[in-house]
């Protein structure tokens, strides 16, 4: 699943914040330190991922849209995975527990949507998300 750059450094920003308090021993990072490495860890983990999926068969992995997704949540049916009738009924029964999820909101500063645009373009272009100038 692939989602919208913005969205995802924005929540991981937000969970690495939450969990450097419960787990850092000394004071948490500053928060822009915060932002730097979570862009940084997006950029290597992306590349890499690219660099292997070009050398995979197209076969052997489904890229799907997280924001599609949230739209129809029941559209993986048509995917061919083998297994998927025996397991349907948890994807449902999972899918109906989370009927009033309430996604996280998060402001895009324009100090942090300039850091991620400078690093993660190629993320972009590769998934067809378009960049904020």
């Amino acid at each position: 699943i692939y989602r919208n750059p913005y969205t995802v450094v924005m929540s991981t920003i937000n969970m690495f914040t939450k969990e450097m308090g419960l787990f850092c021993l000394n004071d948490p990072a500053p928060y822009e330190v915060i932002e730097d490495v979570t862009i940084d860890l997006f950029e290597r983990i992306y590349k890499k991922a690219f660099r292997e999926l070009e050398e995979m068969p197209p076969e052997d992995h489904i890229d799907i849209k997280y924001e599609d997704f949230c739209k129809d949540p029941k559209g993986y049916e048509h995917l061919g995975i083998d297994g998927f009738e025996e397991a349907k009924p948890y994807f449902d029964a999972y899918l109906e527990s989370q009927k009033n999820y309430k996604k996280n909101k998060f402001e895009l500063t324009p100090r942090l949507r300039d850091k991620i645009n400078a690093k993660l373009g190629f993320y972009f272009e590769h998934y067809g998300y378009e960049m904020q100038k």
